[in-house]
């Protein structure tokens, strides 16, 4: 299976803590050069502490960086850089999924093939692949849902909390 993550999943389960569940549900995840620009360079110039952990997946192999170069996503006005070649790179490597938050960039994924799935439907197949216990993946859309440096809306979590 191939999967292609954009900066806010993997931004999201690192400040969770959590990125043990993106291995454990998919092996290994790709990732746009900007993307791991985005997470990891700028988020250890800024002294996050996600940054860290993210980058330690990637020198793990578990996040294969791959540059990308911009093609059938060059004209799109509507999304930035970083969602533009995370789509281009699920076109280039026919992703099975690519993980996007933003809901514009969901919109274009699908206006182009692609099959977009979110940070909250990822921790709903967590649960339903067994990889988290139903408590747990209460607690963390919870905690999501808490965090102002994780931007998920209140009303989609809840609206996940009450199918699980």
């Amino acid at each position: 299976m191939k999967i292609v993550s954009n900066a806010g999943p993997l931004i999201a389960f690192g400040k969770l803590g959590r990125l043990d569940i993106l291995q454990k549900l998919y092996g290994s995840v790709f990732v746009a050069e900007e993307v791991y620009e985005e997470t990891v360079v700028s988020g250890i110039s800024q002294g996050v502490s996600d940054a860290y952990l993210i980058r330690d997946y990637f020198s793990r192999g578990i996040f294969k960086m791959r540059k990308v170069l911009l093609d059938k996503l060059q004209c799109v006005t509507e999304i930035e850089e970083g969602e533009k070649t995370t789509l281009e790179l699920a076109l280039v490597i026919k992703a099975d999924f690519v993980l996007i938050d933003d809901a514009t960039a969901r919109e274009v994924a699908i206006r182009y093939g692609l099959k977009p799935k979110g940070t909250l439907s990822v921790l709903l197949e967590a649960v339903k692949r067994n990889v988290l216990i139903r408590d747990e993946g209460i607690l963390l859309i919870q905690q999501i849902k808490r965090r102002k440096d994780i931007w998920i809306k209140e009303s989609l979590c809840d609206l996940v909390l009450e199918r699980l």
